[in-house]
């Protein structure tokens, strides 16, 4: 007896992603995962049937990153990526990511990527006739010291075989792109290009719905919170903060997102940043920066009946008190996911009287670091308006270790009791 295909097409779905709990996650994401992949492989075995279903999940994605196991075993992941694209399975790519899988490596297996990937990534890229998500990752920093040979011009052959895909390539589906890159003025190539080049970059990132950038360097006094490291020979010549306008300028080009992440080592400020007509945003993650109230509530203000996810990781407030953005937080109808981390009052602005003025131990870390308890308060309107939406859509609730202020007086209560 042979299985109806609808069902075998639920059985290589399930192989592929695994029912998982995704209430602590800011937004599903769809990675590459080598323990689906070996087992749709395997799955292709069975019958014709099951093949037909299981080809297309099994090169949806495409991990073609190089990594220390790569040089140790000899792999060269480009050579994969050229053969799928030169095959019957090209239209089936939905998704790549090239770059570099760790921290960079002084041997020639690295150097020999660097070098394939100018010569063979616009063109196998061109050939993926779907293509819709593209991550192109820098190296990773160990937390000893970055490799003192990864210079400056290292970095730019890296850089530029990006800005060259997103001149030269054709990329007409691209829908998500991920950017993490050493440093900010790592982002100054994509607009130092000549005329064509630059409009068909601008094109790319004006199509966009969802964009991450990532500045990766973590060396030096700003780049780690608890383990210092020596500051890399590149960031001592072009630091993040002086040459943040270059990654900015690229932010502000993509006006048509729904999800927006920033992430990065040294503290940048938002405040330059010009982030309007994001009327559309549902996702918004920020990582090691620091903004006023004002441009945070104007950023929330924009999207407030459509953004339903955030995450604050190490963000700093330099006017205004967490109070107030939390209040308006809560406020927002459609909101089903909210972190925030080691977060608090950046120590020079004009609320540095709020911030601790010291860093909490690694293990004593808090969702807010404030001198102001109404700030928990806040938090907890936040935690339970989260929980409400999400039990009106029929999710599970967040768990009490996660969302610990649930159980705090609202603000309104707090603060009849203060001024009572």
């Amino acid at each position: 007896m042979q299985l109806p295909v609808e069902i075998i097409d639920l059985i290589t779905s399930f192989v592929e992603h695994p029912l998982e709990d995704d209430r602590y996650t800011l937004c599903p994401v769809d990675k590459y995962n080598p323990n689906s992949v070996h087992d749709l492989s395997s799955l292709r075995l069975v019958n014709a049937i099951f093949s037909y279903c299981a080809t297309p999940r099994l090169f949806r994605i495409v991990h073609a990153t190089y990594s220390a196991h790569d040089s140790e075993k000899g792999c060269r992941p480009l050579s994969r990526l050229r053969g799928i694209s030169r095959s019957y399975c090209a239209p089936f790519v939905r998704h790549v990511e090239v770059g570099l899988d760790g921290p960079w490596k002084s041997t020639p297996g690295y150097e020999a990527y660097i070098q394939s990937l100018q010569v063979l990534l616009p063109d196998c890229l061109g050939r993926l006739p779907n293509l819709a998500v593209l991550n192109f990752h820098g190296p990773s920093y160990s937390h000893s010291h970055a490799d003192p040979l990864f210079s400056w011009e290292k970095i730019s052959c890296l850089t530029n075989r990006a800005v060259q895909t997103l001149g030269d390539t054709p990329l007409p589906k691209l829908r998500d792109l991920t950017l993490a890159l050493p440093l900010t003025a790592s982002f100054r190539s994509f607009l130092a290009v000549p005329d064509r080049e630059q409009e068909a970059i601008h094109n790319v990132l004006k199509q966009l719905e969802h964009l991450r950038v990532e500045i990766c360097d973590n060396t030096g006094s700003g780049g780690k919170r608890y383990m210092r490291t020596p500051l890399s020979e590149a960031k001592s010549v072009l630091p993040n903060r002086e040459h943040a306008s270059h990654l900015f300028n690229c932010i502000e080009l993509a006006g048509s997102l729904t999800s927006l992440e920033i992430r990065s080592t040294d503290v940048l400020d938002l405040d330059t940043l010009s982030l309007s007509n994001q009327d559309h945003l549902q996702i918004l993650s920020l990582c090691n920066v620091s903004i006023s109230s004002d441009c945070l509530i104007s950023l929330l203000g924009q999207c407030t009946d459509t953004i339903s996810r955030i995450a604050f990781n190490r963000v700093e407030l330099k006017s205004g008190t967490w109070q107030d953005i939390l209040c308006r937080i809560s406020q927002l109808p459609s909101l089903q996911y909210f972190s925030i981390v080691s977060s608090g009052y950046s120590k020079t602005g004009e609320s540095c009287d709020l911030s601790l003025g010291f860093s909490l131990m690694m293990d004593a870390s808090r969702d807010i670091e404030t001198c102001n308890p109404l700030d928990y308060n806040a938090l907890g309107d936040v935690q339970r308006r989260v929980n409400r939406n999400r039990a009106a859509g029929g999710l599970a609730a967040m768990g009490p270790c996660e969302y610990r202020r649930t159980e705090m007086r609202s603000l309104e209560d707090a603060l009849k009791r203060k001024y009572t």
